[in-house]
């Protein structure tokens, strides 16, 4: 929007210029102006809007699994790169509620933010306390009270204001070791044994 033109809106009248709108209350006060970015008629968050948003839908005291699904794309896709599994379309909120019900409490720290065209990168740590059991091939983890804080870095791809592909990828050894699930590398020292013998 360019130039300036002025409307009315329940008495009170509003100025508009360029990208900044300011309401000129009747009482003839005028509040700080707000600025905006539209394109048509819908207002349009840029990228790294769409992605803070993401983290605070899935924080653990905020989780809205629909509204998160609601950013991407249709055929849109969560990477959890370092479990290789990846959720699509309507799955996406299985991955936030899942994590949500072993760490209730997850918060994501944001450390460093990178814009860079359609893609924004991402420094973080993911951090909660171990309230439920932790699922793995030969059951799960009992809770442990432990709490987590685990360095990861994201990948969100956008396309046209929407999420298209994001690859989150979490220090999975560091929170495993977190919560008392350190390695068992004599099993894996006998299986290569017996694998090498034709045992």
């Amino acid at each position: 929007m360019t130039g300036r033109a002025s409307v009315h809106h329940d008495g009170d009248a509003v100025d508009l210029e360029g990208d900044v709108v300011t309401w000129l209350l009747s009482d003839g006060s005028n509040p700080s102006p707000i600025n905006t970015k539209h394109q048509g008629r819908r207002q349009v968050k840029s990228n790294e809007e769409v992605v803070r948003e993401a983290y605070r839908l899935s924080e653990g005291n905020v989780l809205d699994g629909h509204g998160f699904r609601a950013l991407f794309t249709e055929d849109g896709a969560f990477n959890d790169v370092p479990n290789s599994l990846t959720f699509r379309g309507d799955q996406i909120p299985q991955a936030l509620a899942g994590f949500a019900c072993v760490f209730p409490d997850v918060h994501r720290e944001l450390l460093e933010v990178h814009a860079l065209g359609d893609v924004v990168a991402v420094k973080l740590r993911i951090q909660g306390t171990h309230l439920g059991g932790f699922p793995t091939p030969v059951g799960e983890i009992p809770p442990t009270g432990n709490r987590i804080d685990v360095p990861t870095a994201d990948l969100w791809h956008l396309r046209d204001g929407k999420i298209e592909r994001f690859d989150c990828y979490n220090a999975a050894n560091v929170l495993l070791a977190q919560i008392g699930a350190n390695p068992d590398f004599n099993s894996a020292i006998e299986a290569a044994k017996a694998t090498a013998t034709g045992a």
